[in-house]
């Protein structure tokens, strides 16, 4: 429901761009009320889950401070562990009938597991917050893991909250994408690897590590990401060893581009 009649274009606009999808039905009113002059031409066909997560975080950014602060933590663990979403709001001092507001406006729940309306609903609040809001919802999420089984999340959650150069947490991260790489997870240790590089201070070690990096993301089938990172890892001080890991790297990747292609002409 609106608080008052819909003019008819903008009626029509949400109609056309729901696309007979049930939630973008109900949330897509909420997220425009009147048409302003020019509206038509300057608005274009924008994406329908932009306007949607717009939309929820207009309807986030009128809840109280604690409960936004809250809804940050919940929507930056991706596990959905309401447990330690809880931990996490404790060691932020929030306390816990921050939820309240949230729940009342049915867009977060914090019962068994983390859960937000819509998954949109938790990106809007993520995307909406400043670069130290969300520092402060990873550092609080990193100090709330007590289980030593969950030291990847910690490592990641401690990543995601560092600032600068971090030569502590980047070995976390190596050792992350080491036990990812174990259980073939690939794509977790590529980007283990990835922000490990990105948080090393030493020349050589970074080289190294985006070496590692490079082939994760070969192993992954990502070629192209894995050429960008065999790029970064080339223009770093490398020892003998891994220059010739990263000539053999370069060249697997070259292979598999040229694979099944034509063969070239020799006349």
């Amino acid at each position: 429901m609106t608080a008052r009649p819909l003019d008819h274009r903008v009626r029509s606009r949400i109609v056309a761009e729901a696309r007979g999808n049930p939630l973008a039905l109900l949330e897509l009113p909420r997220e425009v009320d009147a048409p302003e002059p020019g509206w038509e031409a300057r608005e274009g066909r924008s994406a329908l889950a932009a306007r949607i997560e717009r939309g929820f975080a207009r309807r986030f950014e009128l809840l109280p401070g604690d409960t936004r602060r809250l809804a940050l933590i919940a929507a930056a663990e991706p596990s959905g562990d309401a447990a330690l979403v809880w931990r996490a709001a404790a060691e932020a001092e929030i306390a816990a009938d921050a939820i309240g507001p949230a729940q009342e406006a049915g867009l977060l729940e914090l019962g068994a597991q983390v859960r937000f309306r819509h998954p949109l609903a938790r990106s809007a609040v993520y995307r909406d917050a400043t670069a130290q809001e969300r520092r402060a919802a990873h550092l609080a999420l990193a100090e709330a893991v007590v289980d030593e089984a969950d030291a990847d999340d910690r490592a990641w959650h401690r990543a995601e909250a560092a600032v600068g150069l971090d030569e502590e947490v980047a070995a976390e991260l190596e050792a992350s994408a080491g036990r990812a790489r174990a259980r073939g997870g690939w794509s977790a240790a590529c980007s283990f690897l990835t922000r490990s590089m990105e948080l090393t201070p030493d020349p050589a070690l970074r080289a190294r590590r985006a070496l590692d990096a490079a082939d994760a993301r070969m192993q992954a089938g990502a070629a192209d990401a894995a050429r960008a990172m065999l790029a970064a890892a080339s223009a770093g001080p490398l020892g003998e060893p891994d220059q010739a890991r990263a000539q053999l790297l370069g060249a697997r990747l070259s292979f598999a581009s040229t694979r099944g292609g034509r063969p070239p002409r020799c006349c």
